[in-house]
């Protein structure tokens, strides 16, 4: 498909571009991002913890916590996810992802307040709107109470 022929290119440059700069950190989170979006968790989370040793990004420890988290490492993955939102409180993916952590620990006043956190940054994430709909259709906030 076009978006695979897309993410085989993209890997194929950020392989090259850490390849050419080693020491920077930006390469080898790009390469993890698109190991993550090609189903390939755990090299993503490898290339993640090597742009992490050469610099502390909120936005890697999100995307580590994306790759923990679908690696089942339900627990070190809102760990990563809290940490990145100590440094950055308004980080929307991590909101979303600690949203989608706690809905799946049945913690669900928790996930609600994350995805409500994120609209009030920015009403229009799809993502967001999308799972509070879900969890207000599905009636499980009734039962967590």
């Amino acid at each position: 498909t076009n978006v695979s022929k897309r993410l085989t290119r993209a890997r194929v440059l950020f392989q090259r571009a850490s390849a050419l700069e080693p020491g920077r950190p930006e390469a080898r989170a790009g390469l993890g991002e698109v190991y993550f979006r090609m189903g390939q968790h755990q090299r993503a989370l490898g290339e993640l913890d090597r742009a992490l040793l050469l610099s502390d990004s909120s936005h890697y420890r999100s995307w580590r916590g994306h790759a923990l988290f679908s690696l089942g490492r339900v627990e070190e993955a809102e760990q990563e996810v809290q940490t990145a939102l100590l440094a950055c409180p308004n980080l929307i993916d991590a909101l979303v992802l600690l949203g989608n952590i706690t809905a799946d620990q049945s913690r669900y006043q928790r996930a609600r307040e994350a995805w409500e956190q994120v609209l009030t940054i920015d009403p229009d994430n799809a993502a967001a709107r999308f799972n509070l709909d879900q969890l207000e259709q599905s009636g499980v906030e009734r039962l967590e109470q």
